[in-house]
């Protein structure tokens, strides 16, 4: 809960709905939300609950978070965020990246840390280039990225090296997914483009809804959903042949 007052991270039981901890935040306004990541090797294995930023009336630089998704106490922070971050932390190949902010800050993390991190183990950073509210993905060793204004680019996770970038037409706030080697980047004009997650940028598709669309796509397996201002659309196989599959003809 990322409000301008009170904000907190909490934690229930699933099944009885009983609050197990509640941690408070010293945040005025966080729209990410909360992803959780393995850490460590071995027998120093753990699980960290990342959240990509807190808000400050003084405009003072946000935080990237972990906490300990048993208690909520804090593991680690790294500091570097604008104000009121949207985007969720991306993860991957061991590390965290987080944007925010128009054209903000774009920076990875290695998880594992303890205390102020900020130092240690922020292993690139760029001062701008981010997104406001789309989230990136990353795919195997490649972080990918798009803007409000169409610019998508690729990185490498580990170095941060920029691999390519390019312009797509119209304005982006769904996320990014990636399917079976595809990154599907969904405009507000409703035209969903589709590119190659590779080291060289492919357009291989734009498919247009007819309509606006500001939702995510989910991809399930071989299906994806594709939520517009006025419909929701399935695209996968047709139900006969799905059922076909499932009994083995």
């Amino acid at each position: 809960c990322g409000g301008e007052n009170g904000s907190f991270l909490a934690a229930w039981d699933k099944d009885s709905g009983t609050e197990l901890w509640r941690t408070i935040r010293s945040s005025t306004g966080c729209w990410t939300t909360p992803v959780v990541v393995q850490a460590g090797i071995g027998l120093r294995k753990r699980h960290e609950l990342i959240v990509n930023g807190s808000g400050s009336r003084a405009g003072s630089i946000g935080t990237v978070t972990a906490y300990d998704p048993r208690d909520g106490k804090i593991f680690w922070y790294a500091q570097g965020t604008t104000d009121i971050p949207c985007p969720t932390a991306i993860t991957g190949e061991g590390f965290v990246v987080s944007t925010s902010g128009a054209n903000g800050p774009i920076f990875s993390i290695r998880t594992g840390g303890q205390g102020n991190v900020t130092e240690s183990h922020v292993a690139w950073r760029y001062p701008s280039g981010g997104s406001d509210v789309s989230t990136g993905v990353i795919e195997g060793k490649r972080l990918f990225l798009v803007s409000e204004r169409g610019i998508a680019s690729c990185y490498q996770v580990i170095t941060g090296k920029q691999i390519w970038q390019t312009r797509l037409r119209g304005d982006f706030s769904a996320s990014l997914v990636v399917g079976s080697g595809r990154v599907y980047a969904t405009s507000e004009q409703g035209n969903i483009y589709v590119f190659e997650a590779a080291d060289q940028f492919h357009l291989l598709a734009t498919n247009s809804m007819g309509e606006r669309c500001l939702a995510t796509p989910a991809l399930i397996e071989n299906t994806i959903y594709i939520r517009t201002a006025m419909h929701l659309y399935c695209i996968g196989k047709p139900l006969d042949q799905a059922a076909d599959t499932l009994a083995g003809v």
